[in-house]
């Protein structure tokens, strides 16, 4: 479907949620926890992080990379303890644009630290910025 994002560019919305740790079991930092290449252009719109069991003591922090290089400028895409989702946008440069063949990558910057947190996910929402593929 064509869409306008948020920058005023079109292409093909796209949704990925991408997994980063078991369901159940207490989450560790770790870094490279999942990574792979886009096999088209994308522009992100919106990120966000979700546990399927909340954190205590200490928020969950995850970093995202391109090529081995944070996207954020500063504030990472956080769940604050006791929630099951991040409420804000992280801090990226404008636009977020992933050239075709990018490697993506998360870390696990920051657990709880009384209750680690559990089932961490990723959401990205963007949409295609050129309809071509690898």
């Amino acid at each position: 479907m064509d869409y306008l994002g948020k920058y005023g560019t079109f292409g093909f919305s796209e949704s990925l949620v991408i997994p980063l740790s078991d369901e159940t079991s207490d989450l560790t930092l770790s870094d490279g926890v999942y990574t792979f290449y886009l096999p088209y252009a994308l522009t992100i719109d919106k990120m966000y992080a979700s546990l399927n069991s909340t954190c205590g003591g200490a928020n969950v922090i995850v970093d995202c990379q391109l090529n081995g290089t944070s996207i954020f400028d500063s504030s990472k895409l956080t769940v604050i303890q006791g929630n099951n989702i991040s409420t804000s946008q992280p801090d990226y440069s404008n636009p977020t644009v992933f050239p075709i063949g990018s490697k993506m990558s998360f870390n696990i910057d920051q657990i709880g630290s009384s209750t680690a947190g559990a089932g961490l996910k990723v959401m990205i929402h963007g949409h295609r910025t050129v309809d071509t593929e690898l």
